[in-house]
């Protein structure tokens, strides 16, 4: 059992602001976001760049093959 003092204590604690407050929010860093945002762009056109490579290199080669062989008709 908690004495008169005690439970006055733990009262003043629980009332205080800085008991159940948080740290101020520090304010957005705009520009490391976009910078991000930057980069994240550039890493998805590369990604894309090269999955489009991957589909279109055995066409190509196809293409160059095909030409070839039909030249060989001729």
């Amino acid at each position: 059992m908690l004495r008169a003092d005690e439970v006055a204590e733990l009262s003043r604690i629980a009332a205080a602001s800085a008991t159940w407050g948080h740290p101020n929010i520090p304010a957005a860093d705009l520009a490391a976001f976009a910078e991000l945002r930057n980069t994240v762009t550039a890493a998805r056109n590369r990604r894309r760049s090269w999955a489009l490579a991957l589909v279109l290199s055995p066409l190509a080669m196809l293409a160059t093959l095909t030409v070839g062989m039909l030249s060989l008709f001729r």
